[in-house]
């Protein structure tokens, strides 16, 4: 029952913000612990995924951030892979409990515009893990992501893969892969961000207008 009610809260607020910066609503998701299922059998396997994929792209790193940490489920796998681990997120509450979950980095409410490297530089890795869908313009969003990260990795599930490949499609990625638990797929995406940025303009000749999901 529990479970039931925690997806038929979900599909609520999650109508209609795929490409879309529904900041609001996706805050008010948090008004219950977990609304994600973050603990399940089917993301603990995507964590898990994600981590081996960089341990073998990138290594360990001094510093990473952690774009859309939510509550910190995810930060708790990163953590190990890097020195000093920056998490944020749009959401008030999920901050909270992130910081509660994981103590051992340091969480921020905001986006990945108002987020700087530290002390003036890069982050050594930026992952944007199951996000970059629920922002108005991924592109936008991914030169962003260049911009503060010397290495950068993406994931997204299946039902989002059509519009942010064709994007991707545009950009030399470095590496990509797909990975699954059961019939749920996902795509890892690698680049480096210097890279990236010598294709700007392929990324912004489009970003003007805001990317519409049919």
């Amino acid at each position: 029952m529990k479970e039931f009610v925690r997806r038929l809260w979900r599909s609520m607020h999650l109508r209609s913000v795929s490409f879309a910066d529904k900041s609001r609503r996706l805050n008010s998701l948090y008004r219950v612990k977990d609304p994600w299922g973050m603990e399940t059998a089917c993301e603990q396997s995507r964590f898990a995924a994600t981590a081996a994929i960089i341990d073998r792209w990138v290594g360990t790193v001094g510093t990473l951030l952690e774009v859309g940490c939510g509550e910190g489920h995810q930060s708790m796998s990163l953590l190990s892979r890097c020195q000093t681990l920056v998490g944020i997120d749009i959401s008030e509450r999920a901050i909270a409990r992130a910081r509660s979950r994981c103590s051992g980095a340091t969480f921020f409410v905001g986006d990945i515009y108002s987020t700087n490297g530290p002390a003036g530089n890069r982050f050594d890795l930026v992952t944007a893990c199951e996000v970059l869908y629920y922002m108005s313009d991924p592109r936008a969003a991914i030169l962003r992501m260049s911009e503060i990260g010397e290495h950068c990795i993406a994931t997204y599930y299946h039902g989002r893969a059509a519009t942010l490949d064709s994007i991707f499609r545009k950009v030399p990625i470095a590496r990509s892969e797909e990975f699954r638990h059961g019939d749920t797929r996902w795509r890892a995406v690698y680049w480096r961000g210097d890279d990236l940025l010598l294709f700007r303009a392929a990324l912004s000749d489009s970003s003007a207008s805001k990317t519409r999901v049919p």
